[in-house]
Order: C-alpha cells, then sequence, then structure tokens
C-alpha cells in the first residue's frame, strides 16, 4: 500500500497544480465557438449530433456501416454490453466470439470510427474556416476496461465503497480511462453514484453505499482520474459520464427502472446529488439519465430536475445523456416505471424540453431524428433548446480535442497526446489491493483470523452450484460449477458481456496471465500445492453419474485422513451467478407467480436476458449451502473450523450460514484478483482494517426479506430511509491482528 500511496501523493500533487487552472469551467469557455458551429449547421446536421445509436444497429454480416454514419452526421455511437469486433475492424453480429474482443480489434474498430465519420462544417469560406467533427465513442466501464478479454477488473462499487477510500476512485478512473482509450474508445458510461437502499435491485452492486458525503468523493475522484484534464483545461483521459440521474438506487421495493416514493423532496435530494455535486465538481462533462421516476414522473420528462436543479441550479455545463432506449420506455414502457403512456413522437419532444441533449438508442436513429425534426418543425420544440443542447456537446467535444477548427479542408485532425496505457504490474497491483480493502470480516469466533499457514496440512474447499444454461427458454447445458475456483462469478455482470459468465472460459490461460486473476484454489495451490487442497477434481463437470461416483469417493477420501482442527481448515464459497440490471432483480411483486411473457411490470420475464437465472424470479435474498457441501461438513469433525466467504453483490440473507462459520467474509464482487486478495487476508498476509478505515460496511446488513418491503419511502418528517433492525449497521468490520503470524509472514 505505501507504493500506491506514494503514487496516489504524486497524483494529488498533479490535480492541485492544476485546480487554479479549472476555476474556469472547461467547457463554457468553448461556448461561443461552439454556437458559431451551431450557426452554420442544418437542422438535420444538429439532429444527428443529438443521436447516440447502438454501432449493432448499423452493422450487418459482420460488416459496420461508417459511411451511414457519417450521414446522418451522428455525434456519438455506443457498444452495447454485448458487443464484441471482428479482427478486421468492424463490430460483429449474429452468433458473437467474445475471443475476438482483444484490445488490439477494439482498436481496429474504434480507429476506423474516428477516421471514416469526420463531417465537416464550413464556417468561412473565403478564409476556408472548417469545423471538423469526430465522435464519441460510448462505452460501458462499470468496473474497468469490461469489454477487452484479458483486462484487469476492479471490485464492484459496493465493494469499492468498503474500503472508505477515495484513491482507489481515482486510481480505478485513470486506469480504466486510459486503458480504454488505448483500445480506441473515449467516452466512459462510468461512474455510477447511485445511492445504496433496498437490496432486492438488480444493480445494487453498482451503488455507492449509504454514506452520501463518501459518494460525493468517489465520483470527484474517480472523474478527475478518468478525465485527466491538463493545466490548460484539455481532457487528456476519457469522457465521463456520471449517472443515472436521479434516484435510480432509491426506487420503492429496489424494482429496477421503478418508481421513488417521495414526500420530503429536500431530503431525498440532498441524500441522492451528492455523487453528481462531486462529478460536477471535478467537471465531469456528460450525466447519464434514471430509467426511474420519481412519484410517478419518468426522470427523462423531469423537466424541473434535468433543466432547473441540475443545469441551472447546479451548474452543469456538459451535456445530458438518455439511458439505452429510454425515449421508447417513457412512451409505452408503463410500470414499473409509471402509468403514463404516449406515442415515441410525444415522448421524443418532452424529453427534449425536459432538458436532455443527447438520446441513447439500441436503433432506430434515423426515425429518431425524423421524430424530433417534427417536434421543431411543429413548435413543439423551440430550436433555441436544439442549438442549446448542440452548443454543449460540441463543447464537450472542444475539451476533448475532438472538435478541430482548421483552415484548410485537407488538414487532417491532430490526435491529442493522450495518457498512454498504464503499466501492467501497477494495474493489478492497484486492483489487489482494492480487493483487499473492500472485504469485510463479520465474523472471527476466537480470533481465528488470521491463520497460520505453517500449521495448516489440508485446505478442504467446499461451495458448489448446479448450473442449468438457457436459451430460448429451453435448456441448452447443465453443469457443476466449484465456487472456490469460479473467476467469472468473482467479476459478477458487466465482465466482457453485459451479464458477465460463470466459470474461467475468458480467465484462464494468456487471458488470466494478461488479467492477474486468481480464484481462491489458485491462490491455494499458490502456497499448498494441489495435494494439500482438498476438494472433488470432477473428470466431466456435465456428467452428472460420474459427478455423483466421484463425490462418493471424496467423502471416503476424506475419512481416510487424519483431519483435526489443528491441522485442517474448510474454506465455502456462497456465491450468486453472475447478473445485471433487471436480471439481478429479487421479488419483484409483478413478477411473481409468472413464468412467460408478457407481464406487466416485470423487465425480468418481458426481457429474459441471462442465460444463468430461473425463469421464475427468485423471491428471498436467502443462501445457503449446496446439498453436497452439506456431506462434505456432515463427515469431517465439527470441531474443524469453517470459513465461509461470500461472494455476491449485496447484503443477503445469512443467518443460519454464519451461525455456523467460525469466521464470514463478505467479499461483494472483488474483480480479478479477487481471490488472491481473500487468501491473503485468510493467512495474514494482509491484515482487516490495518489502515485503520477500510474493511467496513458501506450499509445496513438485512436481517430478513420482510425489512426490505415498502422500503425506501422518503417520508415527510424528513428522515433518510434505513434498513429496520439490521444483522449488522453501517460502518461495521471486525479486524484482525498480526501477533499469531508474524513469524510466519517474517
Amino acid at each position: 500500500m505505501k507504493k500506491l500511496s506514494q503514487v496516489f501523493i504524486v497524483l494529488v500533487i498533479f490535480q492541485s497544480l492544476i485546480s487554479v487552472s479549472l476555476c474556469e469551467d472547461i467547457y463554457t469557455k468553448h461556448y461561443q465557438k461552439a454556437q458559431q458551429i451551431v450557426s452554420k449547421m442544418t437542422l438535420e446536421q444538429k439532429l444527428g449530433q443529438m443521436t447516440q445509436p447502438d454501432l449493432s444497429s448499423l452493422s450487418s454480416n459482420n460488416v459496420t456501416n461508417f459511411q451511414k454514419i457519417k450521414e446522418l452526421g451522428l455525434g456519438s455511437v455506443l457498444v452495447g454490453g454485448n458487443g464484441a469486433p471482428t479482427d478486421d475492424g468492424n463490430l460483429q453480429t449474429g452468433n458473437l466470439n467474445y475471443h475476438l474482443a482483444t484490445r488490439e480489434n477494439w482498436k481496429k474498430l474504434g480507429d476506423r470510427l474516428m477516421e471514416e465519420t469526420v463531417i465537416e462544417i464550413t464556417l468561412d469560406e473565403q478564409k476556408q474556416e472548417v469545423a471538423k467533427i469526430q465522435l464519441l465513442l460510448g462505452t460501458d466501464a462499470v468496473h474497468g476496461n469490461q469489454h477487452v478479454i484479458g483486462e484487469v477488473l476492479f471490485p464492484h462499487n459496493i465493494g469499492l465503497a468498503a474500503t472508505y477510500n477515495p484513491e482507489h476512485f481515482y486510481l480505478q478512473g485513470q486506469i480504466t480511462a486510459n486503458n480504454t482509450l488505448a483500445s480506441g474508445w473515449n467516452y466512459l458510461f462510468a461512474p455510477t453514484v447511485a445511492v445504496s437502499h433496498n437490496a432486492q435491485w438488480g444493480r445494487y452492486y453498482e451503488t455507492l453505499g449509504q454514506n452520501h458525503d463518501m459518494i460525493k468523493k468517489y465520483a470527484k475522484e474517480f472523474v478527475n482520474g478518468a478525465q485527466q484534464v491538463d493545466q490548460d483545461g484539455v481532457i487528456r483521459g476519457a469522457m465521463t459520464s456520471t449517472k443515472h440521474f436521479l434516484g435510480d438506487g432509491a426506487t420503492y421495493e429496489g424494482r429496477d427502472e421503478g418508481n421513488d416514493k417521495i414526500y420530503n423532496f429536500t431530503a431525498f435530494l440532498e441524500h441522492n446529488i451528492q455523487g453528481y455535486r462531486g462529478g460536477i465538481e471535478a467537471q465531469t462533462g456528460t450525466i447519464m439519465c434514471s430509467y426511474s421516476a420519481i412519484n410517478s414522473i419518468p426522470m427523462a420528462i423531469n423537466a424541473d430536475l434535468l433543466q432547473n436543479v441540475l443545469k441551472e441550479k447546479e451548474g452543469f455545463t456538459g451535456f445530458i445523456i438518455s439511458d439505452y432506449n429510454e425515449r421508447s420506455k417513457v412512451a409505452s414502457q408503463g410500470q414499473p416505471t409509471s402509468n403514463i403512456k404516449m406515442t415515441e413522437q410525444e415522448s421524443t419532444c418532452l424529453i427534449i424540453n425536459a432538458g436532455m441533449d443527447m438520446m441513447m438508442m439500441g436503433g432506430g436513429a434515423e426515425d429518431y431524428i425524423k421524430d424530433l425534426k417534427k417536434c421543431v418543425e411543429s413548435g413543439e420544440v423551440a430550436m433555441d433548446r436544439i442549438d442549446d443542447a448542440v452548443k454543449r456537446i460540441l463543447a464537450v467535444k472542444m475539451a476533448m480535442g475532438i472538435v478541430q477548427i482548421v483552415n484548410n479542408t485537407s488538414i487532417q485532425i491532430q490526435k491529442l497526446e493522450q495518457q498512454q496505457p498504464v503499466d501492467p504490474q501497477f494495474v493489478a497491483q492497484s486492483a489487489l489491493q482494492a480487493a483487499k480493502e473492500s472485504l469485510v470480516l463479520l465474523k472471527n469466533e476466537n480470533d481465528l483470523l488470521p491463520i497460520n499457514l505453517a500449521q495448516i496440512e489440508y485446505v478442504i474447499l467446499i461451495g458448489e452450484r448446479d448450473i442449468q444454461e438457457r436459451e430460448n427458454y429451453q435448456v441448452v447445458d447443465e453443469y457443476v460449477v466449484q465456487d472456490t475456483n469460479n473467476i467469472g462469478a468473482q467479476n459478477g455482470g458487466w465482465s466482457v458481456r453485459w451479464q458477465g459468465y460463470e466459470g474461467n472460459e475468458f480467465w484462464s490461460g494468456d487471458y488470466k496471465n494478461q488479467s492477474s486473476a486468481f480464484s481462491i484454489f489458485d491462490s491455494l495451490v499458490n502456497r499448498l500445492g494441489k495435494d494439500r487442497i482438498l476438494k472433488p477434481n470432477y473428470s466431466d463437470i456435465r456428467n452428472y453419474t460420474s459427478i455423483r461416483y466421484e463425490r462418493q469417493a471424496f467423502i471416503e477420501k476424506l475419512k481416510s485422513l487424519n483431519l483435526t482442527s489443528q491441522n485442517t481448515l474448510i474454506i465455502g464459497a456462497l456465491t450468486e451467478s453472475p447478473y445485471a440490471e433487471y436480471m439481478g432483480e429479487i421479488n419483484n411483486s409483478y413478477c411473481q407467480g409468472h413464468k412467460l411473457p408478457p407481464v406487466e411490470g416485470c423487465l425480468y420475464i418481458n426481457g429474459y436476458a441471462n442465460p444463468y437465472m430461473p425463469y421464475l424470479q427468485k423471491s428471498t435474498l436467502e443462501i445457503s449451502y449446496d446439498n453436497f457441501s452439506n456431506q462434505v461438513l456432515s463427515s469431517v469433525s465439527s470441531d474443524i473450523p469453517l470459513i465461509t466467504v461470500l461472494i455476491t453483490g449485496r447484503p443477503m440473507i445469512i443467518n443460519d450460514e454464519i451461525s455456523r462459520s467460525t469466521s464470514f467474509i463478505s467479499a461483494w464482487l472483488p474483480g480479478t484478483t479477487g481471490g488472491e486478495a481473500i487468501v491473503q487476508a485468510i493467512f495474514g498476509e494482509y491484515l482487516f482494517g490495518q489502515n485503520g478505515y477500510s474493511n467496513r460496511l458501506p450499509i445496513d446488513w438485512v436481517q430478513k426479506m420482510e425489512d426490505l418491503q415498502q422500503f425506501p419511502i422518503y417520508n415527510q418528517n424528513g428522515d433518510i430511509p434505513k434498513i429496520q433492525n439490521p444483522l449488522f449497521q453501517i460502518g461495521f468490520g471486525l479486524y484482525t491482528q498480526n501477533s499469531k503470524i508474524e513469524k510466519n509472514i517474517q
């Protein structure tokens, strides 16, 4: 940590040196020139700049239509959560091969997009003065440069919040931005600054805890690290999108894209806006609008919050972008967001008038441009509103150096000297330190931890799950995973693809080395060797007949060994399958009892998109060991200590399992280095709380499902809604001392 702290001190000094120049807003200083460009644009060109479609809608048969992007004059394109490049500078379509999603292949595509789609606006014909405008290339960056295989992935937000260490957010922002730029992309859909409320929400792991003062610091540091603004106010890093404004984490009963119930708006605003204030202080260039509603008014059409609060009161000078297909959702989704329904033409007019500047969409860019043009021509949207939106978009691009004014049309845009990819060893060490500080020790009976490694002869590993993969509602694959050796589960959603992956396919071989990926099993083997790690070694994880015999043989092997509480340790993993957004939602009343679409108010069923999730949405957060793990525990002495590691994106109902465990660690979703972090903490190579402030809960830990019902509500009394009678309160976390293992470490 000393090395990281020294680096961080240098970075902080650098930021303080440039802070004087940032007194002048880095976007408003470009407003005058941006307005001049706007005045020379046609209506169609303006509307093109306000449009951001998914690149998949502009690609077919593994060929991307760069000419169409240029013809439409698009301001931006994005790669969706499941996007992957070809090896020849296009986007894949159809059945995707994620093994092609290398940094080099992404860069080929990004370079083509930047070079082949430049649009030109003539400012002065006599002087041959031309504005050359390039694309914003948007990509999700929830916990690292996640679309690229072989990248180090950080702990998800909820784990980073348990570090109480803003340094990690700065480093994550810097590393993610630099490596994304090296992949050819310049616009991060990050940071998410949602306040944690209800763990039934499928995006809970993207939240930053309950302490809004800390959330403000985290947001500010991430944006500073990612954008890397120099002394001249030029963004040398990647553009950020602070999201999702406002109250996305405060939906009633944790329903994804749901409704916030607010009876005291002042309390709600002050608790949920702090992350955006931190982002604005660091001059985030874009803020993404939430799908959710406030008192049944969808955020996308809430002019009071978007225009009056965000732009005017809070002084946000960048541009507001919608979330994916938001105009369609406002028009026709209805519940769980709102009862409001309308045509897409109507929603488009309302959304733009509310203050939205750029619309993100899966496809239908031309339809959107036509609809918005009708809004303008009918007078429903004033030209001043269009001009203001485009001015803001161009000002952001000018700060990034992707709008340039040249005096000769033959002059090419000069690429800014950008930050280089960060040294891989430093990246791995940064992620590992973050993962170690994110772990929370919830139980440590008789001060079991840290364990003296020299005294351990055997480690038994437990924690397995039967996976049924589905496609088009049919089971297409069944197999067993051992969660102490499941790097995909450590990473969770937003890892290579939107919903993430079970297993180690993308974290093996060269990918494993490049991403510094370690499962618990890997890190134990590095210390003890394979022979002393006891777990079934299945010959075929899909052959349940052989699995049954191999399990029986394993039980017999355990009985034959001299396993005692002095020489043996049991480490178990309790794990959720990876998920993202509504596919991780739990116990939505709209969904319960339903299996097939359409189901009003149930995104889980209507948009079923996760191959690991059951048809029937789960109704509980309770988690427990599988039957085979229980057999293993029953076959050995009850005196042998059990260390349970919870690998989940949220607090779970753990009353029974924490009771039977000697020590219990919440590891959240610790990323590629997570297994190493966990093992270091178990054996005292890292001590819980050794810096005096990390390794503590950022949230109140729910004790029973009933406590999440009708929660949260911001009542008139002004109190911030909190879980009643939590199992553990925010800030809880046991610390360990090194007196037991000092000799071993030496």
